[in-house]
């Protein structure tokens, strides 16, 4: 993280934060703007924020802050949202009542090039805080289904997991799709990407629908991305263990212990990286969006300044990369 830091630090970002006037983000606000990691834009009454953070003695020096529901942008994105929504329910006065939603209207900025990148989701539900994100921004070109990530960060170790956020019961097509963003967000934190698909199986000693939906997972990876490290499918303490790797399945084709674990479903996912969390003493900065093409990423509900300030950090870079600007 504190390659991110610095990294984030060389041209900070506009990111706008619409839970402007909740205390945790108004604290990572001001440490973020203070330390030069990113510009800040904190949605929300103006007076509503400034008693907050009098309240708390912070200063709001370097931190903008807008009102959303009486702006000038409102008749701009009321057009091009109901453009985008028209078809999918929306008539043009419930457009209208959407923008007073802070996380729609900071999308809109977002989308409009106004502000360069969005974090959100302090205050809701992971379903409720993702879902406007899905109905202002595209996806990537390519990418079929959006997936999350988790950076789990230990002593000595780092490790991505994916997808503990998004999809349920992903198929073998939706698993090779998240292998590969994930390998590339592996590179984005200057890792070598050395992705395990796992299962309760290793590689065919059980066959079922089940463990064959993950080899096949495998074989599109190979054929969509051949020069990335994968393998599986293969047992969590096989994808970790060089040992078990190297003397049991010495055929495998990771190089070395996976960095990177592509898990079969949300619930071991979401398992796992708790667990890493709560008992393993891991710290876990995420989740990360992949596969939208402008820099969003969704807080855990009641994350700490610690988390907020990371995922900042990380989305103003994700915001540098996509301006095209050296790593």
């Amino acid at each position: 993280m504190r390659k991110i830091i610095f990294r984030a630090q060389r041209n900070p970002q506009r990111v706008v934060l619409p839970e402007g006037d909740h205390p945790v983000i108004i604290r990572a606000a001001h440490y973020v703007a203070k330390e030069g990691i990113a510009q800040p834009l904190l949605l929300g009454d103006p007076a509503a924020i400034r008693s907050e953070a009098e309240a708390m003695h912070i200063s709001l020096d370097g931190i903008e802050m807008m009102d959303h529901r009486h702006n000038p942008h409102v008749a701009a994105f009321t057009d091009t949202l109901y453009g985008l929504r028209q078809r999918k329910g929306w008539s043009l006065a419930e457009t209208r009542s959407q923008l007073n939603n802070p996380y729609i209207f900071g999308a809109m900025l977002v989308r409009d090039g106004l502000v360069d990148g969005q974090v959100h989701g302090i205050a809701q539900s992971y379903p409720n805080a993702i879902r406007p994100v899905l109905q202002v921004i595209h996806r990537r070109a390519g990418v079929e289904r959006v997936s999350g990530l988790y950076l789990v960060i230990q002593k000595n170790r780092t490790l991505l997991f994916a997808d503990a956020t998004v999809n349920v019961h992903p198929d073998a097509s939706d698993l090779a799709e998240t292998a590969i963003l994930a390998g590339e967000m592996a590179e984005f934190f200057d890792m070598v990407p050395r992705v395990a698909m796992l299962s309760y199986s290793n590689f065919g000693s059980v066959r079922n629908q089940d463990t064959m939906r993950i080899a096949r997972a495998v074989d599109l990876v190979r054929e969509k991305k051949p020069d990335l490290w994968v393998d599986g499918e293969m047992q969590a303490d096989t994808a970790v263990t060089a040992s078990i790797l190297d003397r049991d399945f010495a055929f495998h084709q990771m190089g070395r212990a996976a960095n990177v674990l592509i898990f079969p479903d949300l619930a071991s996912g979401n398992i796992a990286y708790k667990l890493m969390n709560r008992l393993g003493g891991a710290k876990v900065v995420g989740p990360l969006l992949m596969g939208i093409d402008r820099p969003f990423n969704v807080l855990q509900r009641n994350s700490e300044v610690e988390s907020v300030v990371d995922l900042i950090a990380i989305t103003m870079v994700q915001a540098q990369a996509g301006k095209g600007e050296a790593t």
